[in-house]
């Protein structure tokens, strides 16, 4: 659907500009057959696509949480949240209300800043690590509120996607800040 109106409003000022270029559509293509494509292709195109590669999985895997975050902080408030998902509902569990607040305010920026970290593919094995007790957390503390939870909701999905980024190779994560800090010292 977009590329048909890309199509129609570069057709539209074709016909009502003077001197437009056809050539302009040549950039066109382009971006549309590269938008086709995963991120780890635009950035390396003779990398390996078929098996995923490490840049796509860490820029979904911090897209996911980042945004998450992003809500949570900006929009519910970290003391927001902690009422709405950790002192009321537990309140009459084992859990002090000290700790359900601190963890409820907590939650959200170690989410915001772990989902940055992966973005920018600084720091990611500790992203990695920080996010997955976060999923340790809310997996608990659901089946805590109910035994029988399912997990395949929002918990599983994440949880396949960070152990698929944390397995894989430092080698195949080529294109990160990591990555070149590593190159750097290696240099040196």
């Amino acid at each position: 659907m977009a590329a048909v109106i890309i199509g129609w409003l570069l057709r539209n000022e074709q016909k009502h500009a003077k001197g437009v270029s056809k050539a302009s559509w040549l950039p066109t293509l382009w971006l549309l057959y590269y938008a086709t494509k995963p991120i780890g292709r635009w950035l390396d195109p003779q990398g390996d696509i078929e098996s995923g590669s490490a840049v796509d999985q860490l820029f979904m895997l911090g897209l996911i949480f980042f945004m998450a975050g992003w809500y949570k902080c900006f929009t519910m408030t970290p003391l927001g949240h902690a009422e709405t998902y950790f002192t009321g509902p537990y309140a009459d569990s084992w859990i002090p209300h000290w700790l359900l607040l601190a963890t409820g305010v907590t939650v959200p920026i170690v989410e915001l800043l772990a989902g940055a970290l992966l973005l920018a593919g600084w720091r990611t094995r500790d992203a990695l690590i920080a996010l997955g007790f976060i999923l340790l957390l809310v997996t608990y503390g659901h089946l805590l509120k109910e035994a029988l939870f399912s997990t395949t909701g929002h918990i599983f999905p994440r949880f396949i996607l960070l152990a698929i980024a944390f397995l894989l190779p430092a080698e195949e994560d080529r294109l990160s800040a990591d990555a070149w800090l590593a190159r750097r010292r290696a240099h040196r």
